[in-house]
């Protein structure tokens, strides 16, 4: 499995061939598939970014912020814009 970190707020996992399979917030243990992800509005992000707040606290000792929901947006469309 290889994963890619550069990105702030987002994980991505991919395959044996080196094709983007799943994408996570950096404070989720969850991964979604990217094609998925894609179609979310900025409502769907903001409520799986803000759905992860327990896990966050709990195993990163962060704390995620409205202040940081934003920026995570905008990094996933941008990230998603530039690979397509």
């Amino acid at each position: 499995m290889k994963i890619n970190k550069k990105y702030k707020y987002w994980e991505f996992y991919y395959d044996e061939d080196d094709n983007c399979q799943c994408a996570a917030t950096h404070w989720s243990e969850e991964w979604k598939r990217l094609e998925e992800l894609k179609k979310y509005s900025d409502e769907e992000l903001e409520a799986l970014i803000l759905d992860n707040q327990s896990f966050a606290k709990t195993y990163r000792n962060e704390k995620v912020t409205k202040r940081s929901v934003a920026p995570a947006i905008k990094e996933f469309k941008q990230i998603i814009t530039e690979n397509q």
